[in-house]
């Protein structure tokens, strides 16, 4: 799928500068950094490189009249979280000790900045997602957004609650937030078809 392939990429080149950043943190003769490291110095160029192959052989998706068009207003909403998502990824690699203070549980600046790859990935998915005006083009997002990405964080913010600092419930409330507002769209969105 198309869609994804921006924001894989985006991820990969984030932990490949996060690698070079924190370059002195890592054991170079250690087998699971060799693979961290083949893995984020091939993927940033693999993946481009199949985006550009698939699209040679399939070009871009047509609008067609039978296709259900998101609401402009549900694209606005994902324009505005993958702003966010960007700029808390800015933050993340640019000034890391904000999001290590903020955050609610315990960050390092390597840390900060691997979890400014995921608001990268995040960010441009929304970007990504925003250009796309069928929801077949955004079905799957949504399902992967929802299942893998919110719903995981949400159950493991919940399960290791304890590891949480003073004040850091509200990471809680606004991933079951997310969760619910993603469930609203998505089931809007199939009664429609």
């Amino acid at each position: 799928m198309a869609a994804g392939f921006w924001p894989v990429t985006t991820f990969t080149w984030a932990m490949l500068l996060t690698t070079v950043l924190h370059w002195s943190r890592f054991e170079l003769p250690h087998w699971p950094f060799l693979v961290w490291l083949v893995l984020y110095l091939v993927t940033p160029f693999l993946i481009p490189w199949l985006w550009w192959r698939n699209q040679r052989r399939v070009g871009r998706p047509v609008v067609g009249p039978e296709e259900l068009l998101v609401p402009a207003g549900i694209r606005l909403g994902m324009l505005a979280v993958a702003g966010l998502m960007l700029i808390s990824c800015l933050v993340a690699f640019v000034a890391p000790h904000l999001l290590v203070r903020f955050w609610p549980w315990a960050l390092t600046p390597l840390t900060a900045r691997v979890m400014g790859g995921w608001f990268a990935l995040m960010g441009v998915g929304g970007l990504t997602m925003w250009r796309e005006p069928r929801w077949s083009g955004w079905r799957y997002e949504v399902e992967s957004i929802i299942f893998v990405w919110h719903l995981l964080m949400l159950a493991g913010a919940i399960w290791r609650r304890a590891d949480f600092k003073p004040g850091g419930g509200w990471f809680i409330g606004a991933e079951a937030a997310v969760v619910l507002l993603l469930a609203v769209v998505y089931f809007y969105m199939t009664r429609q078809q």
